[in-house]
């Protein structure tokens, strides 16, 4: 009798993954995390897009909207920080679900509130879902793409977040003109928890994951996944994988050794990124209407900055691999820079702002394209939600000062442009951090 053929060693597995082609089970995961992502993107923008109507309900001064513009990010830096570490040691998928389900939660809860008090509690607890979200999605999506569709792979990962704050930006017009704002934040709730089954019957857990496991509880997971993709089961006789499970704090592991300067450097880039990043992102819209445009404007603002980070995105992905990391990441802060400063000047010039929206956002999404893609080659599996997550607390940080530093300077007379160019001074710094771990350590993409 023939015997059955079987994987040698965990390291067969995570080479048949990277070097072989991506097979439908695979693209249908990716798939189901860009729908996830481009969620997010709907459940993080929606302040943005309701931003004004707020106001103008509750005569908010400029500090008070950025309170609120600022409390699901703050939320995000707390997901990421402390639930990272859990889709580590139990899972991507039941961390998933977990975080789904909160932000669903929190999205109800924001449409009920009356006080910034209250709408800034329910955005801090929204977004620590979605911090839980951001690093399981990002490795699970990673740990599922061919190291040849990598690129493009976290490059629509980048796309699907603007995508959903596009639906956002979309449907807000139109809601916010006949039910009022609390009506957008209901939409949000309805659609994340509409994925929540999805997920429990189509996501299956990372391979990768199930493999640096080593935990009884996971082999048997690992088998049926194994059958599910059409691959064959791992040998009895199989080494057990490296202890990258073992004792010790995930989080000091990240800031020893030679992962201490990746985590130290890569967390200081996101900072810089995202606090000139959502600085803009959250206040683009209500800047027009202060400047003097309709408040249709404004929206359409914010919506053209998510279309533009469409083609960012995909074309980030795919320049990477010609280029390098280095090069695509410079490019790509310092025309974010050129580009948000040139938008403060014209945003309530509707000719010369829709063009310049586009370019911001093209060059916002190309930022993110490459920095995921500097977290995902970094650092190794059994680590790799551990260090996203606190790599985007890191970023959280600074998506959380962007849009209160916005409020604040302009709370304190600077001009829009002047509060622009202060607030484009760390993207430009971010530029001097980028490295290319592909290329500092050949072979190691993955870290498998």
């Amino acid at each position: 009798m023939r015997a059955e053929p079987a994987f040698s060693s965990h390291e067969e597995i995570g080479t048949a993954l990277a070097l072989g082609p991506m097979g439908s089970r695979q693209v249908g995961v990716v798939c189901l995390c860009l729908l996830i992502n481009a969620i997010d993107g709907f459940d993080v923008q929606v302040t943005a897009f309701t931003a004004a109507a707020i106001s103008a309900e509750w005569g908010l001064r400029p500090d008070a909207l950025g309170l609120v513009l600022s409390a699901g990010l703050i939320g995000m830096a707390f997901g990421a920080l402390f639930l990272s570490s859990i889709a580590d040691m139990f899972g991507r998928k039941p961390m998933i679900i977990g975080s789904l389900a909160a932000v669903a939660l929190g999205m109800a809860v924001s449409a009920f509130c009356s006080s910034v008090t209250e709408l800034a509690a329910a955005r801090v607890f929204t977004g620590i879902g979605i911090g839980g979200l951001i690093s399981s999605v990002g490795a699970l999506v990673s740990e599922f793409s061919s190291d040849r569709r990598r690129g493009l792979v976290l490059g629509l990962m980048a796309i699907s977040f603007p995508a959903g704050a596009m639906l956002c930006a979309a449907i807000s017009i139109p809601l916010i003109d006949r039910f009022g704002w609390p009506s957008v934040f209901i939409a949000g709730a309805v659609l994340t928890a509409l994925v929540i089954p999805l997920v429990v019957l189509l996501m299956p857990e990372s391979i990768l994951f199930l493999l640096s496991s080593g935990k009884p509880r996971h082999k048997l997971a690992l088998r049926r996944t194994l059958s599910r993709f059409g691959m064959p089961p791992l040998s009895p006789d199989a080494a057990p994988p490296p202890a990258l499970q073992a004792s010790g704090s995930r989080f000091l592991r990240l800031l020893a050794g030679d992962l201490r300067g990746r985590t130290v450097r890569l967390g200081g880039l996101f900072l810089c990124a995202m606090l000139t990043f959502y600085y803009i992102l959250n206040w683009a819209p209500k800047l027009a209407v202060q400047e003097g445009a309709p408040m249709s404007t404004g929206l359409t603002v914010g919506l053209l900055i998510n279309l533009g980070g469409i083609g960012g995105g995909v074309v980030a992905g795919l320049v990477m691999p010609r280029i390098g990391l280095l090069a695509t990441g410079r490019i790509a802060l310092a025309g974010m820079a050129v580009a948000v400063a040139a938008l403060s000047c014209w945003i309530s010039r509707t000719g010369v702002a829709m063009p310049l929206a586009v370019a911001v956002g093209f060059t916002l999404w190309a930022v993110q394209a490459c920095i995921y893609t500097a977290m995902m080659i970094a650092f190794p599996v059994g680590l790799r939600a551990t260090a996203i997550g606190l790599v985007t607390t890191a970023g959280r940080v600074g998506s959380a000062l962007g849009p209160m530093a916005g409020g604040i300077l302009l709370s304190a007379g600077l001009t829009v442009f002047a509060t622009t160019l202060i607030l484009v001074i760390p993207a430009l710094l971010g530029a001097l951090l980028v490295v290319d771990y592909a290329k500092e350590r050949p072979g190691s993409a993955g870290h498998r």
